[in-house]
């Protein structure tokens, strides 16, 4: 459930080596009362890689306000924590510097943060339905190398993915429907993105495909030399 408290604050911390995660069903506590209450998470789950064909009710969501878009960006950028950490954000998987990690055929549904969160390490999600992540985009990319392929990304408060800082990220046959943000956002400069044309993009809040300006482009170009000469 994912309710200790802590960086990087995750159900599944994969902080070095290499890690195979299948047919596994993952959320966060949040504010349920109890297991049960959890686990309704995935009441009405497909399976994996295939849409949920309504969002699961948690008896405690109510009490968790919705976050501004400046405060989607945020925990997009960087999912800190402190001594009250359970009101924080949390991650379904975290996948660290020195992590690989595949993940293949699970469900991760109703996450306080990100779904999947990636710094700097290496993941490849195969045929996973990841969804409904409550602040944030269902798959943050905050550097490294991401390969998702048939995947189901749906029903974020946020992105469906997004990605940060010089990521390497391949997409090819998922379907991105329901987020109340943009389908796929580039944050930043560098790195390299290839979405494929068999991505099928569906009712996302703002654009399906988000690109920076050609001023935020120059900002995080200057900000990247300026860390380069440190």
């Amino acid at each position: 459930m994912g309710e200790g408290v802590g960086y990087p604050n995750a159900v599944l911390f994969a902080e070095a080596g290499t890690l195979s995660v299948e047919a596994c069903r993952i959320t966060c506590g949040g504010g349920a009362r109890d297991e049960a209450d959890a686990l309704r998470a995935f009441a009405g789950a497909p399976t994996p890689g295939v849409p949920f064909e309504q969002r699961p009710q948690l008896p405690a969501e109510a009490s968790l306000p919705a976050a501004p878009p400046h405060e989607r960006l945020q925990a997009d950028a960087a999912l800190s924590s402190d001594a009250g950490g359970n009101e924080l954000p949390q991650s379904g998987v975290w996948v660290g510097a020195a992590a690989r990690v595949l993940l293949r055929g699970c469900l991760i549904s109703r996450t306080l943060g990100p779904g999947v969160k990636v710094y700097r390490g290496e993941l490849e999600a195969v045929g996973n339905t990841i969804a409904f992540a409550s602040r944030g985009a269902n798959v943050v990319a905050n550097g490294g190398r991401v390969r998702l392929s048939r995947n189901q990304i749906q029903g974020a408060t946020g992105d469906g993915v997004s990605v940060w800082n010089c990521t390497q990220l391949s997409a090819d046959g998922n379907r991105i429907e329901g987020n109340t943000g943009s389908g796929v956002v580039i944050n930043s400069c560098g790195g390299r993105v290839s979405l494929g044309p068999d991505n099928e993009f569906a009712a996302n809040g703002a654009q399906d495909i988000s690109r920076p300006s050609a001023r935020e482009l120059a900002c995080s170009r200057a900000a990247a030399a300026a860390l380069a000469a440190c």
